[in-house]
Parts: structure tokens; C-alpha cells; sequence
């Protein structure tokens, strides 16, 4: 087969933008030729899902949380591919662009911010450890009007660093913001891609519908082609799979470690607590919860409609197909049905519903065995109520 040529767009196009012959254009057949573009144009940049997608790619960037390669980007293609002497005969190394210059400064911002989450992560370990593990906080506190129990907090909150300084405020306002980023954005940028997934399967899905009639007779479009454009789609999940299933599982692990910690926070403090802590803890049991609810249910979605056209080929008249078509239509329910498709938890656990039956059941079981360890003794609930090791206990009483 000839090689397919790469023309490189002009100058006023953007540099996103390559022009790839078709390889119809080396086919036997002219009048499929007719019917196809000489060229398939590239272009990222000006889609409609990027333009959709790019208010969060924006926060991403100022928060630091991805970057692209330099040497995997599309002026490395355009320069890989590039049909002219002058660059395949030069030996000079071509200098870098504008683009790569931008994404090795994001590397460099990426660290950076990366740094100063590891610090503010190690000043918060320094300040439990060296400041809150000494402090008594009285359950006492009020309910608007800040008391001593607040300064003494604050205080403890800043062992080791200047409370008033200024360094230590700006630090701590430039990394609440980082880390707000790293926490909130990824899961609004996970459910935008998974809803636009879900919405291409549903596309295929009714087009499907439209083109098998009651009688199971194909119409329309080929098998084939169904076929394809549903394992193109199924390329674009696991390519979404692979940057955000580290992603998955680790928000899904943390999260809920962090419920089952505060519900056993708020089991043992029952009738202690006043509204504004009662509330604080509420607070953050429903941002855990919502979270995860989020990627449950959207991964979920992404599953269900993957999985949607297997229904309607069951349908078929196979009396009527081909020995090709039978092996399309073979070919087809082999991929709906060997493996899940959709995203998973490192690769681990795959996000359908049965995953929320088996993350209900993981919580229940551990949240009932952390409610056997709920000391009956006063001293005890109130020295684990405030999480410090302030008065020397002998001889707790826990319950099993």
C-alpha cells in the first residue's frame, strides 16, 4: 500500500489543524472514492466537546493537575510527519515552539504545585502532632459568638509558625485555593466526560434502533459500520479510563474512610456536640457521600449505555445475514459481553450498579464494626471526643 502523504495546513490555520490523506484514496474501488473526502482534518481545538470542556481544562491548568507532553502533542505530529526536504535533510535541531515552550513551563508549574501541597500537607501533620494532640477543646462551644475555645484551636492550628505573619497567611490562602482546585474540580471535569460518552452510546443506540427493523432485517447502515463506530467509542472510554481510574479509586478509598471516621465521630459524641459542630461534620459526611454518589452513578450511566445496543442485536434474523455479516454481528456481542465497558477503580473494581451494592455493603460492614469499638465509659468518650490523649485512663471499658 502507498504511503499516506500528510499535507501541513498554511499559515493562518491553527496549528492544531492536519490534513491526513484517506486511505480510500489507495483503494480498488473508485466510486466508494466519490463518496469520501481526500481528507480527514484534525482538528481538536475547534470541536465542539473541547469548547464544552475548556473552562475546566482552564481550572485545571491554574490548579496544576495535568500537563501535556511535549514531544506527544499535535505540533509533534505536524513536525513528524511534515512533507518537505528541508526539514528531513536539515540536521539542526528545530527550535521550540510556542506550544512546547508553554507546556514545559507547565511541567515546571505542576511541580511546583505539587511542592507546596506536600508542605502545606507536612505544616498540617506538624500541627497535629505538635499542637492539637496538647489541647483540651471543651465541648462547650457557642453557637455564633466565638469563644476562648476558638483561640486556643486557632493557636494549636499554628504551632510552630507565627500566627499573625504574613508569609504564613499567604501560604496558607495560596494552598486552601490549590487543594480546593485538586478537590473539586477533577470530579465536575469526570462527570462533563462521562455524560458526553453516555450521550454518544444513546446516539448509536437509537440509530441502531432505527436501522434493524421488527422483522430483524438490517436496513440503513451495515452492521459493520455500527460495529465500528461502537469500538470507537469504546477507545475514547478506555483512554478516559486510563487518567481518571487512579482518580476513582483513590477518591472512592478516602472517601470512605472519611465517613465511616465521622459517623463514628458523631456516635460517640451524641448530645455533646452543639449545632455548629454537628452541622461542621454533617457538612463534610454530605460532600464524602456526594462525591462519591457522583462517580457511582455517572460511571454507572457510561456502563449502561456502552452495553444498550446488545438488546436490540438479540434481535436480529441471523437466516438472513452473510457469513461475513454473521461474523460482524458475532464479533459485535463478543465485545458488549466478554468485558464491562466503562470506567473503573484503577482497573480494579468496574463502575456499573453493581458496584454501589458492593461500596454500601463495604460501608455497612465496617461502620458496624467501628460502632462495636464505642467505649462506655465517660472518660474515655470524652477523650476520644476531642481526639487527644489529655488525662491518663486506666482500665478503659470497651464493649464488643
Amino acid at each position: 500500500m502507498e504511503r499516506k502523504n500528510v499535507i501541513v495546513c498554511n499559515a493562518k490555520e491553527s496549528h492544531s489543524v492536519v490534513r491526513v490523506s484517506s486511505p480510500s484514496e489507495s483503494s480498488s474501488h473508485p466510486s466508494t472514492m466519490d463518496k469520501i473526502s481526500p481528507y480527514y482534518v484534525h482538528d481538536v481545538w475547534s470541536t465542539s466537546l473541547y469548547k464544552l470542556c475548556r473552562p475546566f481544562l482552564i481550572l485545571m491548568r491554574i490548579g496544576g493537575l495535568f500537563f501535556i507532553h511535549p514531544n506527544g502533542g499535535p505540533d509533534f505530529d505536524v513536525k513528524t510527519h511534515e512533507v518537505s526536504s528541508a526539514t528531513f535533510s536539515s540536521s539542526s535541531k528545530p527550535s521550540p515552539t510556542k506550544w512546547e515552550r508553554f507546556e514545559r513551563g507547565s511541567i515546571i508549574y505542576s511541580f511546583i504545585v505539587l511542592s507546596v501541597g506536600l508542605a502545606f500537607g507536612g505544616k498540617f501533620v506538624f500541627t497535629m502532632v505538635y499542637g492539637i494532640s496538647s489541647l483540651w477543646m471543651s465541648a462547650d462551644f457557642p453557637l455564633l459568638v466565638p469563644g476562648m475555645e476558638y483561640v486556643d484551636l486557632r493557636a494549636a492550628l499554628m504551632e510552630g509558625f507565627h500566627p499573625d505573619g504574613l508569609d504564613i497567611f499567604v501560604f496558607n490562602f495560596i494552598s486552601g485555593i490549590l487543594t480546593a482546585f485538586v478537590y473539586v474540580v477533577p470530579a465536575y471535569f469526570f462527570t462533563l466526560i462521562a455524560v458526553t460518552l453516555s450521550m454518544d452510546f444513546h446516539h448509536l443506540q437509537r440509530d441502531l434502533e432505527v436501522s434493524i427493523k421488527d422483522d430483524g432485517v438490517v436496513t440503513i447502515k451495515s452492521l459493520e459500520w455500527f460495529r465500528q463506530r461502537h469500538n470507537s467509542l469504546c477507545i475514547l472510554v478506555d483512554m478516559a479510563d486510563e487518567v481518571f481510574s487512579p482518580w476513582i479509586a483513590l477518591t472512592l478509598g478516602c472517601n470512605v474512610m472519611q465517613v465511616l471516621s465521622h459517623i463514628f465521630l458523631l456516635a460517640i459524641n451524641t448530645g455533646r456536640w452543639t449545632i455548629v459542630t454537628d452541622l461542621t461534620q454533617a457538612y463534610w459526611m454530605l460532600t464524602y457521600f456526594l462525591q462519591m454518589a457522583v462517580i457511582l452513578y455517572r460511571g454507572s450511566l457510561v456502563n449502561e449505555a456502552a452495553h444498550g445496543p446488545l438488546r436490540r442485536l438479540y434481535q436480529i434474523d441471523q437466516t438472513s445475514l452473510t457469513v461475513p455479516e454473521t461474523l460482524q454481528l458475532q464479533t459485535f456481542l463478543h465485545r458488549l459481553t466478554a468485558t464491562p465497558i466503562g470506567f473503573t477503580a484503577w482497573r480494579m473494581l468496574p463502575i456499573n450498579y453493581g458496584a454501589l451494592l458492593v461500596m454500601l455493603g463495604t460501608y455497612v460492614t465496617y461502620q458496624l464494626l467501628l460502632f462495636q469499638l464505642v467505649p462506655n465509659d465517660n472518660d474515655t468518650v470524652k477523650a476520644l471526643a476531642s481526639g487527644f490523649n489529655h488525662t491518663s485512663i486506666s482500665n478503659p471499658q470497651v464493649s464488643y
